[in-house]
């Protein structure tokens, strides 16, 4: 039951005076679950191809790959851009999964699960992606303010670590 956390739950974190409201920490807003993926959610592309520097999302112009900010690029990195509905067997929450997350959990990163062969790659997940769902695993959630108040973002910041990671070096 530690996802049922609704508003009225969030409202007493920020008015109460202590520490740890039921086990939540005051001060990063965040817990730990033990929970498991039911579903991936992503629009039309799993990852998102971004400029180092600023982390802003790039797109292909030509030849080059071009940012908003900066312009032309060198060379910019993929990464993870996934959300998930998790569940603890009681309750079911929607998460966002961090790239440092997605990374722990697929046991490698985006660039290395991109299949050049498949012109769809973009709209189907890797297959570890599949393999990994409906596995218990213990999460660290952060909740963050969005800009109304009766909403309120979940992200997975850490997760265990895949068994499978030795397959992707």
């Amino acid at each position: 039951m530690i996802l049922a956390l609704n508003i009225a739950h969030v409202d007493a974190i920020n008015k109460d005076s202590g520490n740890m409201v039921l086990g939540v920490d005051k001060n990063d807003k965040s817990f730990t679950a033990k929970a498991s993926i039911r579903e991936y959610i992503f629009s039309d592309c799993w990852y998102q191809v971004q400029y180092p520097k600023c982390k802003i999302a790039t797109f292909k112009q030509g030849e080059n790959w071009f940012c908003p900010s900066d312009g032309i690029l060198a060379s910019p990195i993929t990464t993870f851009k996934l959300s998930a509905i998790i569940t603890d067997g009681s309750q079911s929450i929607t998460v966002v999964l961090s790239d440092n997350a997605t990374q722990y959990l697929f046991g490698t990163t985006s660039d290395k699960l991109i299949s050049h062969d498949d012109i769809n790659h973009r709209k189907h997940l890797p297959p570890i992606a599949s393999t990994l769902q409906r596995i218990p695993k213990k999460m660290k959630l952060r909740m963050t303010n969005t800009s109304t108040y009766n909403n309120i973002r979940f992200t997975v910041t850490n997760i265990d670590k895949s068994p499978y990671e030795e397959k992707y070096p």
